[in-house]
Protein backbone atom coordinates (compact mmCIF):
# COMPACT_ATOMS: atom_id res chain seq x y z
CA UNK A 1 0.00 0.00 0.00
CA UNK A 2 1.32 3.29 -1.24
CA UNK A 3 0.69 6.70 1.40
CA UNK A 4 1.57 10.36 1.63
CA UNK A 5 2.89 12.02 4.23
CA UNK A 6 2.50 15.77 4.48
CA UNK A 7 4.97 17.39 6.66
CA UNK A 8 4.85 20.78 5.05
CA UNK A 9 3.48 24.30 6.58
CA UNK A 10 0.69 25.68 4.57
CA UNK A 11 -0.17 29.67 4.61
CA UNK A 12 -3.41 30.65 3.95
CA UNK A 13 -4.83 33.78 2.24
CA UNK A 14 -5.87 35.44 5.69
CA UNK A 15 -1.75 34.96 6.68
CA UNK A 16 -2.46 32.20 9.21
CA UNK A 17 -0.48 28.94 8.37
CA UNK A 18 -1.20 25.55 9.88
CA UNK A 19 1.18 23.21 12.11
CA UNK A 20 3.09 20.31 10.22
CA UNK A 21 0.53 16.97 9.74
CA UNK A 22 1.76 14.28 12.24
CA UNK A 23 -0.43 11.22 11.05
CA UNK A 24 0.03 9.55 7.92
CA UNK A 25 -2.59 10.23 5.27
CA UNK A 26 -3.72 7.06 3.80
CA UNK A 27 -5.03 7.66 0.48
CA UNK A 28 -8.43 5.93 -0.77
CA UNK A 29 -7.82 5.35 -4.72
CA UNK A 30 -10.96 6.24 -6.20
CA UNK A 31 -9.96 3.90 -10.04
CA UNK A 32 -11.68 0.91 -10.88
CA UNK A 33 -9.76 -2.23 -11.69
CA UNK A 34 -7.33 -2.75 -13.78
CA UNK A 35 -7.61 -5.19 -16.73
CA UNK A 36 -6.24 -7.77 -15.10
CA UNK A 37 -8.68 -7.66 -12.35
CA UNK A 38 -6.13 -5.78 -9.92
CA UNK A 39 -6.68 -2.99 -7.98
CA UNK A 40 -5.26 0.03 -9.87
CA UNK A 41 -2.24 2.29 -7.84
CA UNK A 42 -3.15 4.13 -5.07
CA UNK A 43 -3.33 8.21 -5.93
CA UNK A 44 -1.06 10.63 -4.52
CA UNK A 45 -2.70 13.89 -3.53
CA UNK A 46 -0.52 16.74 -3.93
CA UNK A 47 0.27 19.40 -1.26
CA UNK A 48 -1.61 21.44 -3.25
CA UNK A 49 -4.55 19.80 -2.84
CA UNK A 50 -4.20 19.26 0.96
CA UNK A 51 -3.89 23.39 1.13
CA UNK A 52 -6.87 23.83 -0.45
CA UNK A 53 -9.09 20.91 1.16
CA UNK A 54 -7.56 22.91 4.70
CA UNK A 55 -8.34 25.83 3.69
CA UNK A 56 -12.01 25.51 2.74
CA UNK A 57 -12.94 23.74 6.12
CA UNK A 58 -10.84 25.82 8.74
CA UNK A 59 -12.23 28.50 11.35
CA UNK A 60 -9.75 30.70 10.03
CA UNK A 61 -11.32 31.09 6.44
CA UNK A 62 -11.17 34.76 5.76
CA UNK A 63 -14.51 34.57 3.74
CA UNK A 64 -17.63 35.90 6.12
CA UNK A 65 -20.78 34.23 5.62
CA UNK A 66 -23.97 35.73 4.85
CA UNK A 67 -24.75 35.69 8.30
CA UNK A 68 -21.83 37.49 9.11
CA UNK A 69 -21.99 40.09 6.73
CA UNK A 70 -25.60 40.62 7.28
CA UNK A 71 -24.59 41.60 10.94
CA UNK A 72 -21.97 44.44 10.48
CA UNK A 73 -24.71 46.94 9.98
CA UNK A 74 -28.16 47.77 12.19
CA UNK A 75 -30.15 50.58 11.61
CA UNK A 76 -33.15 51.77 14.31
CA UNK A 77 -36.43 52.61 13.58
CA UNK A 78 -37.11 56.12 11.74
CA UNK A 79 -38.02 58.88 14.00
CA UNK A 80 -40.32 62.02 13.32
CA UNK A 81 -41.11 64.89 14.51
CA UNK A 82 -44.57 63.46 16.24
CA UNK A 83 -41.68 61.34 18.13
CA UNK A 84 -40.06 64.12 19.31
CA UNK A 85 -43.48 65.05 21.30
CA UNK A 86 -44.02 62.06 22.62
CA UNK A 87 -40.56 62.20 24.92
CA UNK A 88 -42.30 64.91 27.10
CA UNK A 89 -40.29 68.14 27.68
CA UNK A 90 -37.35 66.87 29.68
CA UNK A 91 -36.46 63.91 26.81
CA UNK A 92 -34.89 60.61 27.62
CA UNK A 93 -31.35 59.65 26.42
CA UNK A 94 -30.78 56.26 24.38
CA UNK A 95 -27.87 53.43 24.36
CA UNK A 96 -27.20 51.20 21.35
CA UNK A 97 -24.59 48.91 21.33
CA UNK A 98 -21.94 48.93 17.74
CA UNK A 99 -20.54 45.67 17.15
CA UNK A 100 -17.32 44.85 16.71
CA UNK A 101 -16.56 45.44 12.91
CA UNK A 102 -20.06 47.08 12.29
CA UNK A 103 -22.03 49.81 11.94
CA UNK A 104 -25.03 51.40 13.55
CA UNK A 105 -27.34 54.08 11.89
CA UNK A 106 -30.22 56.43 13.77
CA UNK A 107 -32.20 57.73 10.89
CA UNK A 108 -34.19 60.94 11.97
CA UNK A 109 -37.05 62.19 9.62
CA UNK A 110 -37.05 66.06 9.15
CA UNK A 111 -39.33 67.85 6.62
CA UNK A 112 -38.96 71.55 7.83
CA UNK A 113 -36.43 73.46 6.70
CA UNK A 114 -34.50 75.57 9.43
CA UNK A 115 -35.12 72.81 12.17
CA UNK A 116 -31.86 72.64 13.99
CA UNK A 117 -30.77 68.85 15.02
CA UNK A 118 -28.69 68.61 17.76
CA UNK A 119 -26.61 65.38 18.70
CA UNK A 120 -24.54 64.08 22.13
CA UNK A 121 -22.82 61.10 22.10
CA UNK A 122 -20.26 59.07 24.55
CA UNK A 123 -18.83 56.12 23.97
CA UNK A 124 -17.17 52.84 25.86
CA UNK A 125 -14.08 51.76 25.66
CA UNK A 126 -12.28 54.48 23.72
CA UNK A 127 -13.07 55.45 20.15
CA UNK A 128 -16.06 55.42 17.52
CA UNK A 129 -16.23 56.80 14.04
CA UNK A 130 -19.38 59.00 13.57
CA UNK A 131 -20.50 60.11 10.30
CA UNK A 132 -23.62 61.77 9.20
CA UNK A 133 -25.30 61.19 6.08
CA UNK A 134 -28.73 62.34 4.00
CA UNK A 135 -31.40 60.58 1.64
CA UNK A 136 -34.03 62.98 0.11
CA UNK A 137 -37.89 62.13 0.73
CA UNK A 138 -38.47 60.76 -2.92
CA UNK A 139 -35.68 57.70 -2.72
CA UNK A 140 -35.90 54.51 -0.69
CA UNK A 141 -33.11 54.34 2.25
CA UNK A 142 -30.00 52.91 0.50
CA UNK A 143 -27.30 53.45 2.07
CA UNK A 144 -24.83 53.23 -0.93
CA UNK A 145 -26.93 56.19 -2.20
CA UNK A 146 -26.68 59.03 0.69
CA UNK A 147 -25.16 61.43 0.17
CA UNK A 148 -22.54 62.52 2.90
CA UNK A 149 -23.45 65.79 5.07
CA UNK A 150 -20.36 65.17 7.26
CA UNK A 151 -17.13 62.83 6.52
CA UNK A 152 -16.36 60.34 8.95
CA UNK A 153 -14.26 61.14 11.88
CA UNK A 154 -12.97 59.20 14.55
CA UNK A 155 -13.71 60.68 17.97
CA UNK A 156 -12.15 59.96 21.55
CA UNK A 157 -15.66 60.38 23.12
CA UNK A 158 -15.27 58.27 25.96
CA UNK A 159 -14.11 61.12 28.58
CA UNK A 160 -15.87 64.24 26.87
CA UNK A 161 -19.06 63.76 25.06
CA UNK A 162 -18.79 64.68 21.03
CA UNK A 163 -21.63 67.26 20.38
CA UNK A 164 -22.41 68.28 17.20
CA UNK A 165 -25.29 70.46 15.35
CA UNK A 166 -26.94 70.81 12.23
CA UNK A 167 -29.67 73.08 10.23
CA UNK A 168 -31.84 70.93 8.08
CA UNK A 169 -31.73 72.44 4.66
CA UNK A 170 -33.82 70.44 2.61
CA UNK A 171 -36.27 67.74 3.86
CA UNK A 172 -35.51 63.98 4.01
CA UNK A 173 -33.85 61.77 6.36
CA UNK A 174 -30.86 62.55 8.48
CA UNK A 175 -29.13 59.31 9.44
CA UNK A 176 -26.46 59.49 12.75
CA UNK A 177 -23.78 56.67 11.59
CA UNK A 178 -21.67 54.92 14.26
CA UNK A 179 -18.88 53.07 13.21
CA UNK A 180 -17.07 50.41 14.92
CA UNK A 181 -15.00 49.21 11.86
CA UNK A 182 -11.38 49.63 13.12
CA UNK A 183 -12.13 47.83 16.25
CA UNK A 184 -12.02 43.73 15.36
CA UNK A 185 -12.98 42.30 18.62
CA UNK A 186 -14.55 44.98 21.22
CA UNK A 187 -17.81 46.32 20.73
CA UNK A 188 -18.55 49.37 21.91
CA UNK A 189 -21.60 51.12 23.55
CA UNK A 190 -22.60 54.44 22.50
CA UNK A 191 -24.92 56.76 24.95
CA UNK A 192 -26.08 59.99 23.42
CA UNK A 193 -28.59 62.63 22.97
CA UNK A 194 -30.70 63.96 20.50
CA UNK A 195 -32.54 67.16 20.57
CA UNK A 196 -34.43 69.32 17.87
CA UNK A 197 -35.04 72.65 17.81
CA UNK A 198 -38.14 73.82 15.33
CA UNK A 199 -38.17 76.98 13.25
CA UNK A 200 -40.50 78.67 15.62
CA UNK A 201 -39.06 77.07 18.87
CA UNK A 202 -36.16 78.48 20.68
CA UNK A 203 -36.36 75.43 23.43
CA UNK A 204 -34.79 72.61 22.02
CA UNK A 205 -36.77 68.87 23.24
CA UNK A 206 -34.66 65.56 23.05
CA UNK A 207 -36.14 62.23 21.67
CA UNK A 208 -34.88 59.02 22.35
CA UNK A 209 -34.17 56.60 19.38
Amino acid sequence: MRYAQSTHCFLLPNGRSFPKLRKLQFLQSSGSLDDGGRKQEFDIISDEEIARSLSACSPYNSSPSNSQQENTFHMSTTRTVEDIADCGPEGVQGEIWVNAGGTYGIPVLLKVPETVLFWEFKCEPKSISFELKYKPLSEDLDLSALEVILPTVRVQADVQPMEGHLVVREAGVYVLMFDNQHSKFIAKKVTYKLHLRKPDSSEPKTIQT
